[in-house]
């Protein structure tokens, strides 16, 4: 009897410590998985795809957001969620931007609309009660699932492209400006105005103000900024040099038609270089005649015009069709008649002339980058060679900075930016509220000594490069403050 009252009493104490054990493994050990598998039952996960892939500036500043607009669960809206674009947007006719599928219809959005687009979401999850209701007591959650979100780095300066974009608005000017970097020639700004709002499109389809023209890469007459590749013809084939006396009387006749100067009455004996500065029109009339077809065309096919230099959407080619004859070449010296020319190719010309005669390859997209902004592959493409020589383009130089101190393009004058340029106003032969259009241009690049940006300026039906130099004198005074 005792022994079996102890063969009880051993059962049953190891009965009880396997169920404290039982116990303490449910409290302890397999409480989450426990917990979790109750939270399942009653878990409502909505699934939010991430929008895009991001577009960043040089310095990883975003261009774009990531993400959707708002979330919809049952006709009730849950969660705001960014949207990609919004009115602080910059670089909208170089970002582009999607339809209502999220596909990219524009821009580098359309480029590389495979990149950005991406393969994950997020998911936002409710605790329900047994009603299948939300327990407003508990947080919601947001968890990011793993997914491609390869971006974009483009050469853009955010800042520089702002400080354009805010000048032109403020000047209510309409047309185009591109600033490079002298060192790189990578695209830091690219402006068009007007622009449009990239999140309600249908709007600017039937307008008469063409926003969605990309007016940076369009080709429009050339006006006397095509004096710089006249002066450069004349002095790579020893026709003039920058003291050589020229004499303007005011007109030139050729082929039996009047070719007036821009000052009626004449520059008289006036050097090269100065006739230059003053944008003589006679002194320009002669080198178009004398260098002839040939040797002005070769010329503007190595400053790149008449071609396609970034490949971008909606870049024009421009033109440089000139024409057989005397008069025909007269009117090309001065760069009217046929020669179309792009913002960017304008500021491409200029910084070849501020490179010492070198010319670069034109970037615009950087680099792939990663989640974190990492570099993970780089789209550049860097070249260079020689254009002109170093002897020209020192002479062209030197040229535009007198354009500025004391010639047609003073407007753009500060003593300490040294800023160099040419003025040009093209006459494009249509008519715009009953009056002749003239285009107004100004390209240069700053400072004299070592320089390091060049820029244009096109202002559509902006009559003189007058108000372009202004333009352009107030972006070089921003980017100054903004670098230091």
């Amino acid at each position: 009897m005792e022994k079996r009252s102890k063969f009880m009493f051993y059962m049953f104490v190891v009965v009880f410590l396997l169920l404290l054990f039982v116990i303490l493994k449910i409290i302890i050990f397999d409480k989450a998985s426990f917990m979790s598998a109750a939270t399942n039952q009653h878990l409502q996960k909505d699934s939010v795809k991430l929008f895009r892939g991001m577009i960043y500036d040089k310095n990883l500043i975003p261009l774009v957001d990531s993400r959707g607009y708002v979330l919809k669960y049952k006709n009730e809206v849950k969660y705001s969620i960014t949207k990609r674009y919004d009115e602080k947007s910059r670089a909208k006719h170089i970002i582009g931007y999607v339809n209502a599928e999220n596909k990219g219809v524009s821009g580098i959005e359309k480029m590389y609309n495979n990149l950005l687009e991406t393969t994950g979401n997020f998911e936002i999850c409710n605790i329900n009660n047994v009603h299948n209701l939300s327990v407003a007591s508990l947080p919601k959650t947001l968890k990011e699932n793993d997914y491609l979100s390869n971006g974009i780095k483009l050469t853009l300066d955010y800042h520089i492209q702002k400080i354009t974009e805010d000048i032109f608005d403020k000047n209510n000017a309409e047309g185009a400006a591109v600033v490079l970097d002298v060192e790189t020639f990578d695209i830091l700004c690219m402006v068009s105005k007007p622009d449009f709002d990239q999140s309600n499109i249908e709007k600017h389809i039937n307008s008469d103000g063409s926003e969605l023209v990309n007016r940076a890469l369009s080709a429009y007459n050339a006006g006397s900024i095509f004096k710089i590749i006249t002066s450069a013809a004349a002095i790579e084939n020893n026709i003039a040099q920058y003291d050589d006396l020229f004499f303007c009387p005011g007109l030139r006749k050729i082929d039996g038609h009047i070719f007036n100067c821009n000052n009626k009455e004449g520059h008289k004996f006036i050097t090269f270089g100065d006739a230059f500065a003053a944008s003589c029109n006679v002194c320009f009339y002669d080198l178009g005649v004398i260098l002839t077809n040939e040797k002005l065309y070769d010329m503007a096919k190595k400053f790149s015009l008449g071609k396609k230099i970034l490949d971008f959407e909606g870049e024009a080619e421009g033109s440089i069709e000139m024409g057989a004859f005397d008069a025909d070449m007269a009117n090309t010296g001065i760069g009217q008649g046929k020669i179309l020319i792009t913002p960017l190719q304008a500021a491409k010309m200029a910084a070849i002339i501020a490179t010492g005669g070198f010319e670069k390859n034109i970037n615009l997209v950087s680099h792939i980058v990663d989640k974190m902004g990492n570099e993970v592959r780089s789209m550049r493409y860097d070249d260079e060679k020689k254009v002109i020589s170093t002897f020209c383009a020192d002479q062209i130089k030197k040229m535009m900075k007198n354009t500025v101190d004391y010639g047609t393009g003073s407007a753009a004058y500060d003593e300490n930016l040294n800023i160099c340029g040419k003025t040009g106003s093209a006459e494009t032969g249509w008519e715009k509220n009953g009056s002749l259009m003239v285009h107004g241009w100004f390209v240069g690049f700053f400072p004299y000594e070592n320089p390091k940006y060049a820029m244009s300026i096109f202002l559509e039906n902006g009559q003189s490069g007058k108000k372009a130099a202004k333009i352009f004198l107030e972006i070089a005074k921003e980017i100054e403050r903004y670098k230091l």
